[in-house]
């Protein structure tokens, strides 16, 4: 009976979430600790890890091969969890770059495959393309697999100014028997550093259906090994928090999301470059 209870408790929780923040299957998550804490912004920022995902064109600035793994759990629910890999390696003097990640629980699990490639146009200019395969499994009702593409570019204006855009499932794919359309997501960056210690971010984020989103973050490096972020996502009036520490190859960090409704999430990622 306890049992039963709390898969009912789960699925209402799980049921409010999608309400409250999803508007879709297979929605922009954030990935990796120093994204999310920094407001869920930073797409032109200098920081790739988990670049395949936020920004593919910021595969480009990574100058070694090297692997990130990721964990959140939402809202201190056991059984509703996020878990993400992803790796860059150069192929012919360009970073191709493979990850996967996983969402939901035992219920309800949405599976995001994604390749892709970055080249230097210019010195400045960077341009990226990444191929995604979604696969959706509800359990008792099956599975559906759908493929989207993505485009992006990364602007350096100066040594303290950055841009980017990027914009996602350009070719409209639609999911299962029932063929619900995966929302066109797009986003613009800006990225300025006012000194060595600070930098700042604003993401102006656009997904299809629904109104725009304003995120802000800030970072700043306390030591060379240690940073801490902060940051504010408008569309869900959420607050975040994080810090990351770094030991030569090896960085570890942790972010925290305080949402009004749902209360907070935690997240832990690691980065190592070989």
């Amino acid at each position: 009976m306890k049992y039963r209870l709390k898969q009912v408790f789960i699925a209402l929780i799980f049921l409010l979430l999608l309400c409250a923040s999803v508007w879709a299957a297979f929605e922009p998550k954030g990935y990796g600790t120093t994204f999310i804490a920094s407001g869920y912004s930073g797409i032109a920022s200098d920081n790739a890890a988990f670049a395949l995902f936020i920004n593919p064109a910021k595969l480009a600035l990574i100058s070694s091969p090297g692997i990130d793994l990721f964990y959140r759990n939402f809202y201190q629910l056991a059984d509703l969890s996020q878990i993400t890999f992803s790796s860059v390696i150069p192929v012919w003097g360009a970073p191709l770059g493979f990850g996967i990640s996983r969402f939901g629980n035992k219920l309800y699990a949405e599976t995001d495959l994604r390749v892709a490639a970055a080249w230097r146009i210019w010195q400045p200019f960077i341009l990226a393309a990444s191929a995604n395969v979604y696969h959706l499994q509800i359990k008792r009702y099956g599975s559906a697999v759908s493929f989207g593409f993505c485009l992006a570019f990364n602007y350096k204006v100066n040594a303290d100014f950055s841009t980017a855009f990027l914009i996602s499932n350009l070719n409209e794919p639609h999911l299962g028997t029932a063929r619900e359309r995966l929302p066109v997501y797009a986003a613009l960056g800006l990225c300025y550093r006012f000194f060595d210690q600070l930098s700042a971010n604003l993401d102006i984020v656009q997904e299809e259906g629904r109104p725009f989103d304003y995120r802000f973050g800030i970072r700043y490096r306390v030591q060379p090994w240690f940073r801490v972020m902060g940051g504010f996502r408008d569309i869900v009036n959420s607050f975040t928090t994080g810090f990351d520490v770094n030991y030569a190859s090896l960085r570890v960090g942790y972010a925290l999301e305080y949402h009004p409704t749902l209360g907070v999430s935690h997240s832990i990622s690691t980065s190592y470059a070989f």
